[in-house]
């Protein structure tokens, strides 16, 4: 049976992020007023609960705290509130409460925090995950090799993530494989029979960017016509956007207005059109710092970012190198040798996977037998690409 639990709250912002805790596998009743007697089914029956910090009328005595918690019997009590300091949040735990979360925070860190407050007081209800057979994503995860458990454990969450509705965030250094998991995660969501649209943000000249991701209208500018945007064109799929940060201050502004009311506006048009999409989104620098910066909206950030995943770089596994190495050298029908492999695994790769096919492909032509050798690949590997007589002595400047 699935962990269940309660919400008190009338705040949307909480009860939206809330919802989320469905794709971990918790069964969550809302409530949009505290109960004057435990009369409630579900509210008794429930593993913890949820109070939002603004349905109690905090006093500096114990006995409001006390009479709000003596309702629950012995469930635990989480407060969650918006307005965040440590001093506050030690005074709801020393008053009774077993744990505090602040807002805003993703759903993962929720998640995480519920889980590790409930451990401290004694409760491993969500100690142990429930555990996802990887088979079950047929082929749509095995395009992203690998056997490491950094991997698999990738893959576990994409799967639980990929059933859900939520926006997905996908961010690591570039290289990684982000557009890989991207398409892998629509294939093996429920909009998979849908559209699956993606656009490279950074790619898009600034003056063209609304009217592409939104949309025209004819007689918006000179030459404008009827035009659906990638949004509009992807209505009831999914739509992912690669390098979200190159997004501009109107863009952001567009998006912003999707994730919040799922309609959008084609540029010269004043009437908002509905949509039903479902948004990947990818980013290879801290989005994090660009809000503190003011480059990037915040407001956006947290809806962009609800199932945040961070995708390893291949120094965190450099146990699936042989595996990559052997999937490149399908086509070209060359084996690699034990010291050209041993070498492979102890540079540093700050391409990441990219650069390791690269370097593969470049050793295949290379090699002159039918084995590349530490010879091939160190050419790959050290060269610093100075067009200089010294490296390159065929060309003359």
């Amino acid at each position: 049976m699935l962990p269940s639990a309660c919400l008190f709250s009338k705040d949307a912002e909480i009860i939206e992020l809330c919802r989320s805790l469905e794709s971990f596998q918790i069964n969550l009743a809302f409530f949009d007023t505290l109960p004057e007697k435990n009369d409630s089914e579900s509210v008794m029956k429930s593993s913890f609960i949820y109070i939002d910090a603004g349905l109690i009328n905090y006093d500096t005595s114990f006995d409001v705290v006390k009479n709000v918690i003596s309702r629950f019997s012995e469930i635990p009590v989480i407060i969650l509130s918006k307005y965040t300091s440590v001093y506050l949040g030690t005074e709801y735990c020393m008053k009774g409460f077993k744990g505090f979360i602040e807002f805003p925070c993703s759903p993962s860190f929720l998640f995480r925090r519920t889980r590790k407050i409930l451990q401290l007081n004694g409760d491993d209800l969500l100690k142990e995950e429930k555990e996802i057979d990887l088979s079950i994503a047929g082929n749509s995860f095995d395009i992203f090799l690998g056997e490491s458990e950094i991997v698999k454990n990738l893959k576990r969450n994409l799967i639980r993530f990929a059933a859900t509705e939520m926006p997905i965030f996908l961010f690591g250094e570039t290289g990684t494989g982000k557009n890989l998991l991207a398409s892998a995660i629509w294939k093996h969501s429920a909009r998979k029979d849908k559209q699956f649209l993606w656009e490279n943000i950074g790619a898009i000249p600034e003056n063209l960017a609304s009217s592409t991701l939104f949309g025209t209208t004819a007689g918006a500018f000179t030459g404008a016509r009827n035009y659906p945007g990638l949004f509009e064109s992807a209505n009831h799929g999914t739509v992912f956007l690669d390098e979200i940060e190159c997004a501009s201050p109107d863009v952001q502004k567009g998006l912003l207005c999707i994730t919040r009311n799922m309609e959008c506006k084609r540029v010269g048009d004043h009437k908002p059109y509905h949509l039903d999409v479902r948004i990947i989104s990818a980013c290879n620098v801290n989005l994090w710092n660009l809000v503190k910066e003011k480059k990037f909206r915040e407001d956006l950030f947290y809806r962009i970012t609800w199932l945040p995943i961070r995708i390893p770089s291949l120094r965190e596994r450099l146990s699936d190198i042989p595996i990559l190495v052997e999937d490149a050298l399908k086509k070209s029908g060359k084996g690699i040798s034990a010291n050209a492999l041993n070498h492979l695994m102890n540079h540093t790769w700050p391409g990441n996977v990219r650069e390791l096919l690269t370097c593969i492909s470049r050793a295949s032509v290379i090699c002159s037998g039918t084995r590349i050798d530490v010879s091939d690949i160190k050419y790959n590997l050290e060269t610093d690409y100075d067009p200089s007589p010294v490296v390159f002595p065929e060309f003359q400047f």
